[in-house]
């Protein structure tokens, strides 16, 4: 059965990229991104740059897949990679008016990206592309949004090892950062986290014990495997890098 989870970066891109021509052009570019991106209307503007500097790995992802893959293709996507690039370039502007960015991204563009979009898929499992188009990014929200609060419970208790409570605000920041980044970075970097998450129990005692043995912990790891049957192929599961076990199998064993 496969288990494979890699997300189209060239169409985490284009959404990315229809979303944005949708955008009032009478906003700035500061509002724009964070309608584009669903940021908090309270985002600093070091995490809108951040937000966007990684839309621009995303061509990066693109351009890098071809030339693993389809390296014959690679010329026929340097025009509209230029464009894309140039328009987000400007974007770093965050008072420029959004008109004066979006005017620069011409139908052209949009289609040749399109192409790149079906040729990638081209190569997808359809039962895969399925399962990706079926993914309720409310729903991760939703989560998401619980786990914030469990990691709020965390950080006030006076009841956790000092070491402890450090691993576990660790990854929670790197589980919630990346579920508010979904529409970027995709479910890779989710699924990432759980299993760095998860992994940890195995090599710290008194992490694993926390994990395990407390409703907190329990309720975390319950979570977590929430959000990975909702980012996984088929029946969620998925195999932890190089480690020859699943992870919603291990979740349900560590709350036995």
């Amino acid at each position: 059965m496969s288990n494979t989870y890699y997300d189209n970066p060239a169409q985490r891109l284009f959404k990315i990229i229809k979303k944005a021509k949708e955008v009032s052009s009478s906003k700035s570019s500061r509002n724009a991104w964070k309608e584009i991106l669903n940021l908090s209307s309270e985002s600093y503007d070091v995490n809108i740059l951040l937000s966007i500097n990684k839309v621009i790995n995303l061509i990066t992802e693109v351009n890098n897949y071809f030339q693993v893959n389809e390296p014959d293709y690679i010329e026929y996507c340097q025009s509209w990679m230029g464009n894309v690039l140039n328009v987000i370039n400007r974007s770093v502007d965050l008072d420029r008016q959004w008109s004066d960015i979006i005017s620069y991204l011409d139908s052209h563009t949009i289609s040749s990206l399109y192409s790149s979009v079906k040729i990638i898929d081209a190569n997808f499992e359809k039962s895969q592309l399925l399962f990706l188009k079926k993914i309720d990014e409310s729903e991760l929200v939703e989560i998401n949004n619980s786990i914030k609060n469990v990691y709020q419970e965390i950080l006030i208790s006076e009841n956790i090892e000092d070491n402890v409570k450090s691993s576990i605000l660790k990854y929670l920041l790197r589980l919630i950062e990346s579920i508010d980044q979904y529409a970027i970075t995709g479910s890779e970097a989710i699924i990432e986290v759980l299993e760095n998450t998860v992994g940890h129990m195995y090599f710290n005692h008194e992490y694993k014990e926390f994990m395990s043995n407390t409703e907190t912990g329990k309720n975390l790891l319950s979570k977590m495997g929430e959000i990975a049957k909702k980012v996984t192929c088929f029946t969620g599961i998925l195999e932890l890098a190089n480690k020859g076990f699943e992870l919603i199998e291990n979740i349900t064993d560590f709350n036995n």
